[in-house]
C-alpha cells in the first residue's frame, strides 16, 4: 500500500477531524516502493532473487527464440534478470538476449546481443549494447518488463519515462510480458491510461500471477 497523508478537515469551530486518504497515482507508487526496495540490504536481494528464479521453473511458456531483457541497475535493486536469461539458454541453447537501445525520440530499439557485445552508458546511466543486430518487436517472444508494482490486472508502475508502452504496442498480441516485482500486486493504480499495456505475467518471491 502505498502511504497515507493526512487531510485536516475543520468540522466545527475549534475542532479539527483528520482523515486518511491514500494516493495510489504512479508518481506516488513509483516513490514509495523505489524507496522499500532501495532499503533491502544485499543478502535480502540476493534471497528475493533466489525465490523469484524458483518461481520462474513453475512458468511454462511457449519456445523462445527472442527474449527481450534488461540490465538490472545496482542503484535501484532491481530484480537479477541475469538468472532469468541463463535459464532460458539452458532450456533452449539458441535462444537470442536482446538489450534495450534508446532513441532520441522517445522510443528503442531490441538489440541482439554475444558474449563478444560491448556496452555503454546512456544518458539515464545505463548500459546498452554498442552495435549489434536490432530485432524486429514482431520478432520477440517475450519481453522482460521492469516495474516498481502492479495491480491485480496486470497494469504496471514504471520509471515513467513511456519507452516499454510504446514498444509493447509494437510487438505481436502474443508476447509474454514478464515482470519481476519482490511485491505482491496492489488493488488500485488511480491513473492507468489507455497506451498502457499490462504484463501478461508478474513473477514474486511468492506466487506467479498470470493476467
Amino acid at each position: 500500500m502505498a502511504p497515507p497523508f493526512f487531510l485536516f478537515l475543520l468540522c466545527k469551530p475549534f475542532q479539527i477531524k483528520i482523515a486518511y486518504i491514500h494516493y495510489m497515482t504512479k508518481q506516488a507508487l513509483r516513490q514509495h516502493y523505489l524507496q522499500q526496495r532501495k532499503a533491502l540490504t544485499p543478502n535480502q536481494l540476493a534471497k528475493y532473487n533466489d525465490m523469484l528464479l524458483q518461481q520462474l521453473l513453475k512458468v511454462r511458456l511457449p519456445y523462445l527464440h527472442h527474449v527481450l531483457s534488461y540490465i538490472p541497475l545496482e542503484r535501484h535493486n532491481e530484480p537479477d534478470t541475469y538468472n532469468c536469461t541463463k535459464y532460458f539458454a539452458v532450456d533452449n541453447a539458441q535462444v537470442s538476449i536482446a538489450y534495450p537501445k534508446l532513441m532520441p525520440n522517445g522510443t528503442m530499439l531490441a538489440v541482439a546481443t554475444t558474449v563478444d557485445t560491448e556496452y555503454a552508458y546512456n544518458a539515464y546511466g545505463i548500459l546498452e549494447p554498442v552495435g549489434g543486430m536490432v530485432v524486429a518487436p514482431i520478432s520477440i517472444d517475450m519481453v522482460i518488463v521492469p516495474l516498481l508494482i502492479c495491480n491485480y490486472k496486470g497494469h504496471r508502475v514504471g520509471y515513467g519515462k513511456g519507452y516499454y508502452d510504446k514498444y509493447l504496442a509494437q510487438c505481436s498480441p502474443h508476447v509474454v510480458k514478464l515482470g519481476l516485482c519482490i511485491h505482491d500486486p496492489i488493488d488500485v493504480i488511480d491513473d492507468i491510461q489507455h497506451y498502457d499495456i499490462p504484463l501478461t505475467h508478474c513473477i514474486t518471491p511468492e506466487l506467479v500471477y498470470e493476467f
